[in-house]
């Protein structure tokens, strides 16, 4: 076990690769499982990958469990993350305040297994992990140069509530797709809200 002050997302996986003393690694956050089926496709897929010319990172299906429920659309599926790859090839994105992002030096693919996500189980955390996310992505789009106008606040809430329940077929998960839709659509307008107060700070 390492322990190591908190820096962020990217940071603390980057930290942890330091550590690995195998060829390949796999992340596992605490609220994941592997099922067998994704363990022995692991198994297979980093066998048959030291060939020269294979992949060196791979995309891995998430099935999020919201609500006690399997979300099948508004985005949450089949939500690929890349959480297995090459030790010596890949290093998350340090410029990311949230959603890291691995950069690889090589191929990537997908697997087809599912790792099990045991999501937000209630309503308030749900949003206080929301709430965090956008205020963490306001400042990341404020350092990169981007600025809100008042419009933002009404416009992209609106976009984001259409993408997640019409476009991603949040409608099709019933009062629970139009909730986590809806909250959502509220995280980006905290997201403006905060991103126009960064700027008007700034020329003050």
């Amino acid at each position: 076990v390492v322990v190591r002050a908190w820096e962020s997302w990217a940071a603390q996986r980057n930290a942890a690769l330091a550590h690995v003393r195998t060829p390949w690694v796999f992340f596992v956050d605490v609220d994941e499982r592997v099922p067998l089926e994704l363990a022995e496709e692991i198994g297979a897929t980093v066998s048959r990958a030291t060939e020269v010319g294979q992949p060196v990172g791979f995309w891995v299906p998430r099935q999020n469990l919201i609500m006690g429920r399997w979300v099948r659309h508004a985005g949450w599926h089949p939500d690929y993350q890349l959480r297995l790859f090459r030790v010596d090839r890949g290093r998350y994105a340090s410029d990311r305040a949230v959603h890291e992002l691995v950069q690889l030096d090589g191929s990537d693919a997908r697997l087809t297994a599912r790792l099990v996500h045991h999501n937000y189980e209630a309503w308030g955390q749900f949003w206080r992990k929301q709430l965090r996310y956008a205020r963490a992505e306001a400042t990341q789009l404020h350092a990169a140069g981007q600025r809100a106008r008042p419009r933002n606040l009404v416009l992209q809430p609106l976009r984001e509530l259409r993408r997640r329940f019409v476009t991603l077929g949040g409608y099709r998960e019933g009062l629970l797709g139009l909730a986590l839709s809806v909250v959502l659509a509220g995280a980006d307008l905290v997201k403006y809200a905060e991103l126009l107060r960064l700027g008007r700070a700034a020329r003050r």
